[in-house]
């Protein structure tokens, strides 16, 4: 008999009688036979009613035991329905009427893997386990009453655990989800830059101001402790656009700042990844680049760290809404980035990061205060920022003794105008490939100098070969611009060009003058070739302003009408950002697509136009606007010069003496020439009808003849007869 406990109060150990079951069924695991090796199909299993011929007539009654699993005690009593012919007893129960099975023995189980069960089970102590319970409950009434009670059927499932040789289970330990590192809620100012970052080695030349701003707008203020941003009620920068041509460094302060904060991953993403082939899932990338953000602002609040977001090339995702033609992807993205950036939920611990060289293309909805709002342009470095980029990248060649004592840094400076700095690394580049290039001998094999690494040597010729073959400034500025308008020496034919002259400085005086409105307007008429543009780009460079912004129809060559009214609308913004600017629009006509065979035009560039000429700057801004036409009828037709203060008109070279005084002034002819050319002249009979410009022509034509005093007789007379 075995012995089970029964609760006492006293602490004894009560003995009650159980029944010993005999553990021998035909549904019990030991009485399988074993099924056929490797697979279990076309088993026949044995049946309840007649006995399995694999087994003995009379087996053996094996000792009682009590079948568990491996994590816990479960009885699983299988009730024998009883034959017609068995007679149950009330006092002892019938043998085989319950059927203890393993828990988890599958009868479907190959005879290997059942055969090795049924041999661990045979091997197994017979131990009742209601002695180990009695055992256990006689221990738990000696323990303390202070001492808290143990868990009964945890220890009997560890013990029969151990009898089966099963290892422990391991105890699951709960992961925490990873909190964010935050800054310490004190006094104490917060590391939003890198202990170790160096300013002086961040390799960003001719940057210096605009890295300053950068940083006394996005990060100053992250500096300073969580308290006092508090008391200030102080909401971060959220967003910072970096504009300018292409290889100005945009790219390269972006990876920079990344660098230099202590912050979670920057998250870089170019601007057409984010659309997606898939209806939604353009908006849902949107959307999974600020997840981190808001998770972390849900759960830390103000210590939560700062994520950044790195956009390149931000006008491929962000254009102006409205005008996708075919989709409204784009319309879709920029409405998810702006309810992300400052939307319902406000998040102040990310900082957007915006690259591009289409500013006037973005939405201006994005550019709002809150959202991105600081917004620098990276233009061309000047000749300190050229210095600054060309010792960056020829510091190593000096310290490695590379560079030769001829090279002269301020001068390739002055002659490398409107470079970027992508193309001063790229010249840089091509001055190391011509000095290698000498050290390598070319004949029927490519061989090296075996003392190469020696000789290697970047002398200044290699930086004016490069210069010569290689490199060439991309970027044409607004003062290169007017430097070709202005080639060549003014002429004074006629009175009326010092007249001009004179009215274009009053008019630079006016728009200055305190009392004034901050807007002079001038236009310029003639017939073409008579030097309108010449005049007016006199004009504007005399002016003395600090900007300059040039309109003409070779920058938009290829627009639509459309992009056109934009471009246009961009130069007058720039221009009036300036407190003293000039705008030049050159030939009108052909910017709005004028055609005189059925005056067609085009009424929408028409109407910007005449829009834009009447929209005054801001106060305490001036702006002179000088513009160029060669058909004033057509001007005064559709109403474009009575929006000019003052409208003058060139005319054409019409006398003799005009046509000596540019001949003379142009200095092709000695005085033998000029002799003969008076002397043919006063025998015209009629005087041909030119401008300037084409006299000027004509003249740089007939200097490489022979003898081009006769030929210039010869081309006026063709002149005069046409």
């Amino acid at each position: 008999m075995n012995d089970a406990p029964s609760s006492s109060t006293n602490g004894q150990v009560n003995h009650v009688e159980v029944p010993i079951y005999d553990a021998w069924s035909p549904l019990s695991p030991t009485s399988m036979s074993p099924a056929p090796q490797g697979s279990h199909q076309g088993y026949n299993y044995p049946s309840t009613s007649q006995p399995d011929p694999q087994l003995p007539a009379n087996p053996p009654q094996p000792r009682p035991y009590m079948a568990f699993g491996p994590r816990s005690l479960r009885y699983q009593c299988q009730p024998i329905p009883p034959a017609s012919t068995t007679s149950y007893s009330t006092t002892q129960p019938p043998q085989n009427q319950y059927n203890y099975s393993t828990p988890g023995a599958s009868l479907f189980m190959p005879s290997n893997a059942n055969g090795r069960r049924r041999s661990r089970q045979s091997r197994m102590p017979h131990q009742n386990p209601l002695d180990y319970a009695a055992q256990l409950a006689e221990r738990r009434a000696r323990q303390p009453l202070n001492r808290p009670a143990t868990n009964a059927a945890a220890d009997l499932n560890s013990y029969l655990d151990s009898l089966l040789g099963i290892p422990p289970p391991r105890k699951r330990r709960r992961v925490e989800p990873s909190q964010p590192e935050t800054p310490s809620r004190d006094s104490a100012p917060r590391s939003i830059i890198s202990s170790d970052w160096d300013f002086q080695r961040m390799g960003v030349g001719g940057l210096d101001e605009q890295f300053d701003k950068i940083f006394r707008r996005a990060f100053a203020s992250r500096i300073f402790p969580l308290e006092l941003t508090e008391q200030l009620n102080l909401k971060h920068v959220r967003g910072i656009l970096l504009y300018g041509p292409p290889g100005t460094g945009k790219t390269l302060i972006a990876r920079q700042i990344a660098k230099m904060l202590n912050a979670r991953e920057p998250k870089v993403v170019n601007g057409p990844e984010v659309f997606h082939k898939w209806v939604g899932e353009s908006e849902e990338h949107v959307r999974k680049l600020f997840a981190d953000a808001e998770q972390e602002w849900q759960e830390c609040g103000s210590k939560s760290a700062l994520h950044v977001i790195i956009f390149d090339e931000l006008d491929a995702i962000c254009r102006q809404r409205g005008r996708n033609v075919g989709s409204d992807v784009g319309d879709k993205i920029v409405n998810q980035l702006l309810t992300k950036i400052d939307g319902f939920e406000q998040l102040n611990n990310i900082l957007v990061i915006g690259m591009t060289n289409r500013r006037d293309m973005i939405d201006t909805a994005l550019l709002r205060p809150g959202r991105i709002e600081v917004q620098l342009e990276i233009s061309l470095p000047d000749e300190k920022g050229r210095v600054q980029i060309l010792n960056i990248h020829t510091a190593k060649m000096r310290e490695c003794e590379k560079l030769h004592e001829d090279v002269d840094i301020d001068d390739i400076a002055k002659r490398t105008v409107n470079f970027s700095g992508a193309e001063i690394e790229g010249l840089v580049r091509a001055a190391q490939s011509s000095a290698m290039n000498r050290l390598i001998k070319v004949g029927k094999t490519v061989n090296l100098d075996d003392e190469a690494s020696k000789k290697l040597k970047v002398t200044m010729e290699d930086f004016n070969y490069a210069l010569a073959n290689d490199v060439k400034a991309s970027t044409i500025t607004a003062d290169v611009i007017l430097e070709g308008m202005l080639r060549g020496e003014l002429i004074k034919w006629c009175p009326e060009i010092d007249d001009i002259l004179e009215i274009g400085r009053a008019l630079s005086k006016q728009s200055e003058a305190p009392k004034s409105r901050g807007l002079i307007k001038l236009l310029i008429t003639g017939a073409p070739n008579t030097g309108k543009t010449y005049l007016a780009a006199k004009i504007a460079k005399d002016a003395g302003f600090s900007v300059v912004k040039i309109c003409r129809r070779e920058s938009m060559i290829g627009m639509s009408d459309d992009a056109k009214c934009h471009f246009m609308q961009s130069m007058f913004d720039d221009a009036c950002k300036s407190t003293s600017s000039v705008l030049l629009i050159d030939n009108i006509e052909a910017i709005i697509g004028y055609t005189p065979i059925g005056k067609r035009f085009s009424n929408s560039i028409l109407q910007e136009l005449l829009v834009l000429l009447n929209t005054q700057p801001p106060v305490g801004h001036r702006l002179l606007i000088l513009a160029t036409s060669s058909t004033r009828t057509f001007m005064e037709d559709v109403g474009i010069a009575s929006r000019f203060s003052k409208v003058i008109t060139i005319r054409q070279l019409q006398s003799v003496d005009e046509f000596i005084t540019v001949i003379q002034e142009s200095g092709i002819l000695d005085d033998d020439g000029m002799q003969f050319i008076r002397e043919k002249l006063k025998i015209f009979e009629k005087i041909p009808v030119i401008g300037i410009k084409s006299l000027l022509e004509l003249l740089d034509f007939v200097s490489i003849l022979d003898n081009p005093a006769a030929a210039l007789i010869l081309e006026l007379q063709k002149l005069a007869i046409s």
